[in-house]
């Protein structure tokens, strides 16, 4: 694969209608996506997928819900972006909170 994309969207699987809306809204505006939904297939190294998708994507948007908090899995993903948003200037980390605070 090793293509670069403008956004990796992180959610927790509870939060997979509200993750595909935000990427279908990115994907009609022009920009290119990673996300589990559309780009994992069942066979696929699922950790392997994730860490391309990291590295090759130029921006980050985490669905930030509690169930994302719980997450370990989202918990990574939102750690390497913030180390990323640190050391690269262009690199953007968006957080979509969803759900009560």
């Amino acid at each position: 694969m090793n293509e670069t994309r403008d956004f990796f969207i992180s959610y927790n699987k509870t939060d997979k209608a509200i993750a595909k809306w935000v990427a279908k809204v990115l994907e009609d505006n022009g920009f290119s996506t990673y996300i589990q939904a559309n780009d994992i297939r069942q066979s696929d190294d699922f950790i392997g997928k994730m860490i391309e998708f990291l590295e090759y994507s130029e921006n980050f948007i985490g669905v930030f819900s509690k169930s994302f908090m719980a997450s370990c899995y989202c918990q990574k993903e939102l750690h390497t972006a913030i180390n990323r948003n640190l050391t690269e200037d262009n690199y953007k980390l968006i957080l979509l909170k969803i759900g009560e605070s």
